[in-house]
């Protein structure tokens, strides 16, 4: 797990988990809204960026993530800091801030989800998630077949905004061809909602204020924050306008901003 970006040291901590096929590069739009105040560590996730982050083990899960998580909060010396993640970014900052609840000192999801909670489903998901997985396994890094396939990926339903952003799509899409896709094959495997528990039953044991952030495009994932919203003991929600799946990059400005202002007020 590498560190892809990274700021000077300062009084306040904040740890950022980008989504799948994502890196740290895609937090560069927040650190213009806080100046000093804060340190941002973005690190790239088993699977994601830096060519060395790619060979990931087979036998890789959910405890060493973690692990390997708190102990770059340890080498940073970070005692406490708050807590950021997107997507699979989310799901796992939801299991990090169960799992060390003291080092957090509050926690922002962004097209987030618990997991899923019928068995059934979570079964039909993770056999979806190695069908996927089996095709990432016979693509390179850069290819022409790769990028058909990012074409295909931000065409599903989920990510319908973007088709009214094709900049932004252009630029995804360039910077996720980096990756190498047997590398997030395994990750999906390892860390995909299909292998992960879900969290839903003990979202009431967060007591630290959360920010639930959702683009108000994304039907699917406002109802999901929705009904989160109701269950954790000090949350906000905030639905954005002009926004779908990736808020933080459709509308980094108006997210940044709303980030901002949560931390001043909880971290």
């Amino acid at each position: 797990m590498t560190e892809a970006s990274s700021y000077p040291e300062s009084k306040k901590t904040v740890l950022l988990l980008h989504g799948f096929m994502g890196s740290g590069e895609d937090w560069q739009f927040l650190p213009a809204s806080f100046g000093a105040a804060y340190s941002f560590l973005c690190p790239d996730l088993p699977g994601h960026g830096s060519a060395w982050n790619r060979n990931i083990s087979p036998a890789l899960n959910l405890d060493t993530v973690l692990l390997k998580l708190s102990t770059a909060l340890d080498s940073h010396g970070a005692e406490s800091c708050a807590l950021v993640g997107y997507s699979l970014g989310g799901r796992i900052a939801l299991h990090l801030a169960l799992r060390y609840p003291r080092r957090f000192s509050c926690l922002v999801l962004i097209s987030a989800s618990p997991g899923i909670e019928d068995p059934r489903a979570r079964t039909q998901r993770q056999k979806a998630d190695e069908q996927l997985a089996r095709q990432l396994d016979t693509l390179t890094a850069n290819s022409t077949a790769f990028q058909t396939f990012l074409l295909h990926w931000y065409r599903q339903p989920v990510f319908t905004s973007l088709a009214e952003k094709p900049l932004l799509t252009r630029t995804l899409i360039t910077r996720r061809m980096q990756n190498s896709p047997p590398a997030l094959a395994q990750c999906l495997r390892s860390l995909g909602a299909g292998t992960l528990p879900s969290l839903w039953n003990r979202l009431s044991e967060l007591n630290m204020p959360v920010l639930l952030i959702a683009g108000k495009d994304d039907p699917k994932y406002v109802g999901i924050s929705s009904r989160m919203h109701a269950l954790l003991p000090a949350a906000t929600l905030e639905i954005l306008d002009h926004s779908g799946h990736c808020p933080h990059l459709e509308v980094p400005e108006t997210c940044r901003d709303t980030v901002a202002a949560f931390l001043r007020r909880h971290c």
